[in-house]
C-alpha cells in the first residue's frame, strides 16, 4: 500500500512546505521586493484564501477526470506557479504567481485524499488517508525549517526546491499510480454538508483556532527578530521546535481521542494554545548590556 501512496504523501509535503515556508522567509522577501513586512505577509493570506475558495470549485470541475490526470494537471500548475514565484522580481508578479500556485495546491490536497481512500479497502482507509496527508504535517516539522535554511542566502532557492519536489511527486504519480476513477460530484453536492449545524460548528472552531495560531505564525520571523538577534540559524531551530511540537501534538491527539472524550481533548488543546499565545507579550524584557 505505502509504495503507491508515497507520491501522494510527497505531493502533500510539497503543498504544505509551500504554504508554510513563506513565513520563515518574510523579511528577506519584503526587503528584496521593496515592500513592508505586512505587505509581504499578504502573500501568505492570498495563498490561503485562494486555496480555500478554489478547492471546492475546481474539485467539482475536475471530478470527472481520473484522479491521476487531475493530480498531474494540478501538480503542473503548482510547479509553474512556484517557478514563476522564484523568477518574480516585483511584488505584483510574485502575488499573481502565488495565486496560480494556490489553485494547483487546492486540487492536489483534495485529489490526494480521495485517491488514497480509493486505493485501499474500507477498513484501511483511515491509515491510507493519514499516510497520504501526513505530508502536510511533515512539512511543518521538516519542510519549513529546511526551506528556511535553504533560503538563508536567497529566498528564491527555496521556491525552486519546492517546485522540484512537486515535479518529483508528479513523476512518481505518473509512473507508480494506477488510474482511479470516482463518481463525478457537483459543487452543490460538495457544499451540502455545510447545511448541517454540527459540521458548521466544527468548522467554526477549526477556523478560529487556526486564525489565532497562524496569524502569529505568518509573522514569526519579524516577531522573533529581537529574541534571535536576526540570527537565521536560531530562527530555523525555533521553527523546527514548532514543527516537532505540531507533529507530536497530532500523534498524541490521535491516541488521546481513542481513549478519552474528543471534546475534552479539543478543549484542553485549545486552552493550552490560548495560554501559549498569551504569554509572549508578558515575557520579561532582556536586561540591557552592562
Amino acid at each position: 500500500m505505502s509504495r503507491r501512496l508515497r507520491p501522494l504523501a510527497l505531493a502533500t509535503f510539497a503543498v504544505g512546505t509551500d504554504g508554510y515556508v513563506i513565513a520563515g522567509l518574510l523579511p528577506s522577501i519584503a526587503s528584496d521586493l521593496g515592500v513592508s513586512t505586512p505587505a509581504a505577509g499578504q502573500l501568505v493570506t492570498v495563498f490561503a484564501l485562494t486555496m480555500a475558495l478554489s478547492a471546492p470549485v475546481l474539485g467539482a470541475l475536475t471530478s470527472g477526470l481520473d484522479r491521476r490526470s487531475a493530480l498531474l494537471i494540478a501538480l503542473a500548475v503548482f510547479v509553474i506557479g512556484n517557478a514563476a514565484t522564484a523568477l518574480g522580481t516585483t511584488y505584483e508578479v510574485v502575488m499573481a504567481a502565488r495565486v496560480v500556485t494556490a489553485v494547483g495546491a487546492g486540487v492536489i490536497t483534495s485529489a490526494a485524499s480521495s485517491t488514497a481512500a480509493a486505493l485501499v479497502p474500507p477498513e484501511r482507509r483511515g491509515r491510507a488517508l493519514a499516510f497520504a496527508l501526513g505530508g502536510l504535517t511533515l512539512a511543518t516539522a521538516l519542510g519549513l525549517p529546511l526551506g528556511t535554511l535553504i533560503g538563508r542566502a536567497d529566498w528564491h532557492r527555496t521556491l525552486w526546491a519546492v517546485a522540484g519536489t512537486g515535479l518529483l511527486a508528479a513523476v512518481g504519480i505518473a509512473v507508480g499510480l494506477p488510474r482511479v476513477t470516482l463518481p463525478a460530484t457537483s459543487l452543490p453536492d460538495r457544499l451540502r454538508p455545510l447545511t448541517q449545524g454540527r459540521i458548521l460548528a466544527v468548522l467554526a472552531v477549526t477556523t478560529l483556532a487556526f486564525l489565532g495560531t497562524y496569524t502569529l505564525y505568518t509573522y514569526i520571523a519579524p516577531t522573533l527578530r529581537s529574541a534571535t538577534d536576526g540570527d537565521e540559524s536560531l530562527l530555523t531551530l525555533v521553527l523546527l521546535a514548532w514543527g516537532v511540537g505540531t507533529l507530536t501534538g497530532n500523534i498524541a491527539a490521535g491516541r488521546l481521542v481513542d481513549r478519552h472524550d474528543a471534546s475534552r481533548v479539543l478543549t484542553s488543546a485549545l486552552a493550552l494554545t490560548a495560554l501559549a499565545l498569551a504569554l509572549p507579550p508578558w515575557r520579561p524584557s532582556p536586561s540591557p548590556p552592562p
